[in-house]
């Protein structure tokens, strides 16, 4: 995908407690598994290299645990499922 809805005032109420780097950390997650329309697949050092947030694992972690469920097919999130499969 190359566009997706982002609603400020709803990601605002999920995601206001969110410090500086884990709210990157969120964006570029959620840009990433509309990018590859798939869940992300990989442990949080992994990931975080992905999504330029190398030295960051550790806030990448909390966010995929947080805003994700790990499944055998990588990181899912529901929203993001809903999203891409009215795109598709």
């Amino acid at each position: 995908m190359n566009f997706y809805p982002f609603h400020v005032g709803d990601y605002t109420l999920r995601a206001a407690h969110l410090d500086p780097l884990e709210d990157l950390a969120y964006r570029r997650l959620l840009d990433l598994y509309y990018v590859n329309e798939e869940p992300i697949k990989g442990d949080a050092a992994a990931i975080a290299r992905l999504i330029r947030m190398r030295s960051n694992a550790a806030e990448v972690a909390v966010v995929l645990s947080e805003f994700f469920e790990d499944t055998p097919d990588g990181w899912r999130h529901s929203h993001c499922d809903e999203v891409i499969a009215q795109y598709q």
